[in-house]
């Protein structure tokens, strides 16, 4: 473990000399429109050293916003938008096997998927944080596909998602987040969010977190840049997308995002800047200070 951070250290010094050191200057302290292209979307920004300080991340010193491409923030200004009739829709900790304690009988349906055990908590805390007449929790057998498909999401100014994603770079049309695939009885139901449903769906929200594993991969479109989830939400209509580079640890996500909503909900931070605090506060943090456990998400999309 140790000789595996040294050579993150080494890696990320090494890049913040190739990408920020020419431009040290004009970027103290000021937030950053990141518009990467091809490998350089994969990269946690958050992560590489500070061409100013070595001994710290860019995050601590930079807010970071990311874009698919120039002409993704235009369109999104263009899209008119009406207040929002409720704060916050939360679908999570589905039910992914016939074995799971909350399912009784047992059955012998099995998926490829585990229960994230610390979503249920993430979901309950950021609940907490609004009103109970201007939210929607969906949990355990109501995180459904079909619970998605009949909830007017238009009403809804956040739409957070705590479960399985899915990446399929071969086919990209089969990437999409996972709900609930057993009902009470046991038996399998369909609970696939498919790409090509996101691109249709009708969404109104301000922001779309997708609190799980590679939601922010996808594959590079020259002019387009990575067209997976995110990509998917803001064209059905979001302003912005928190989401994921890598496979995420559930616990440490569950903290990421239970800070972060409370720099967002309860101190009225704008999202970069609500994102940007719970990491930094995590970054202090002795456990989970490793950018592993903190700088997979990233803001997609509008940062005001």
């Amino acid at each position: 473990m140790q000789k595996a951070d040294r050579e993150r250290q080494k890696n990320a010094l090494a890049l913040s000399k190739i990408l920020l050191s020419p431009i040290a200057g004009e970027i103290e302290n000021k937030r950053l429109l990141i518009v990467a292209s091809e490998i350089l979307q994969y990269l946690p920004f958050a992560a590489i050293t500070s061409p100013k300080t070595e001994n710290q991340f860019l995050i601590e010193t930079n807010e970071i916003v990311n874009l698919p491409s120039a002409s993704a923030l235009a369109r999104l200004r263009k899209t008119e938008r009406k207040p929002s009739a409720k704060d916050l829709a939360i679908f999570a900790d589905p039910i992914f096997n016939g074995d799971d304690a909350r399912i009784r009988p047992a059955s012998n349906f099995r998926s490829n998927f585990q229960r994230l055990d610390f979503s249920r908590e993430e979901a309950q805390r950021i609940a907490s944080l609004t009103r109970p007449d201007k939210r929607l929790i969906a949990l355990d057998f109501q995180a459904t596909l079909q619970n998605l498909r009949s909830t007017d999401l238009r009403q809804f100014r956040l739409l957070h998602f705590a479960t399985h994603g899915t990446l399929d770079s071969r086919f990209p049309e089969l990437s999409g987040i996972v709900l609930s695939l057993v009902d009470e009885k046991g038996n399998a139901q369909e609970g696939f969010l498919r790409l090509s449903e996101i691109y249709n769906l009708k969404l109104n929200a301000k922001m779309v977190v997708l609190s799980a594993c590679e939601t922010g991969l996808g594959n590079f479109i020259k002019g387009e840049g990575l067209v997976g989830l995110s990509h998917a939400f803001m064209f059905a209509g979001t302003e912005s997308v928190v989401a994921s580079l890598w496979r995420v640890d559930d616990y440490a996500t569950s903290e990421l995002m239970q800070r972060f909503y409370q720099a967002l909900l309860k101190e009225g931070l704008p999202p970069a800047q609500a994102l940007q605090k719970a990491q930094i506060s995590m970054i202090k943090e002795k456990g989970l200070n490793n950018p592993f456990y903190w700088s997979a998400f990233t803001l997609q999309g509008e940062w005001k």
